[in-house]
């Protein structure tokens, strides 16, 4: 968990996530249709806000293989990320919660086997996806 109290971002919860990955929009896409209460706003990675919070809390910028929450102040990365997203989702998606009780480190293998190839399997775009007109107030 990386902290940083400067952000400008109170009450906020961000999903920050890696445009250019199919899987990742397709989480995106998912996440937006399940989050009928609009606590998450999303920011591509990439894109020049993306990278300012990256560098609020001190992550590298060119680590774009993670999604990365944004919760009260705190960043929180890959599995443990993932967890925390499920667990503010309605039933039976936050189920998911549960997974917190497998040790990080073996969480984070399976979240790195994935994300290592996630291009392959999914494949990716050249640019960073494009919302859709209904869903522009959700990204940042």
């Amino acid at each position: 968990m990386i902290t940083q109290s400067t952000l400008k971002m109170r009450n906020k919860t961000v999903i920050l996530f890696d445009g250019e990955c199919l899987l990742c929009n397709s989480w995106v896409q998912w996440l937006i249709k399940r989050d009928k209460k609009e606590i998450f706003s999303f920011c591509p990675l990439q894109t020049p806000k993306g990278q300012k919070i990256i560098q609020q809390f001190g992550a590298p910028i060119a680590h774009l293989d993670t999604v990365i929450l944004i919760e009260e102040q705190h960043a929180f990365i890959k599995s443990s990320a993932v967890i925390r997203i499920l667990r503010r989702l309605p039933y039976p998606y936050k189920a998911g919660f549960l997974f917190i009780s497998i040790p990080r480190p073996i969480r984070d293998w399976c979240y790195d086997f994935v994300a290592q190839r996630r291009f392959k399997w999914w494949g990716r775009k050249d640019q960073c996806m494009v919302p859709e007109a209904n869903q522009t107030k959700r990204f940042l």
